[in-house]
């Protein structure tokens, strides 16, 4: 594994588009692949980006969800919009 396959808490927070400390709650709590290596959290480029083709969300649940939360908008908004309208910019 050549040394740029590895990341530090900085560039996998980058690498992720999370904030520093999310990567250290993640790591700590065993929720991401993670070494602590001298003190400090390393992680594989591999490792991270198996991780995130395991969380990845099915898109019939995607859709499902979205329009679930399209029922639950018009539900609070009294009428304002059409729901065919709002599912439609949804694109459902």
């Amino acid at each position: 594994m050549a040394i740029s396959d590895v990341f530090d808490v900085r560039q996998c927070a980058e690498f992720l588009g999370f904030s520093e400390e999310h990567v250290r709650v993640l790591a700590r709590e065993e929720k991401m692949p993670a070494a602590k290596i001298g003190g400090r959290w390393r992680f594989s480029r591999r490792q991270v980006l198996e991780w995130l083709e395991e969380l990845a969300i099915p898109e019939a649940v995607v859709e499902e969800e979205l329009l679930r939360e399209a029922k639950r908008r018009l539900a609070n908004s009294e009428g304002r919009r059409p729901f065919e309208e709002f599912a439609a910019e949804l694109g459902l």
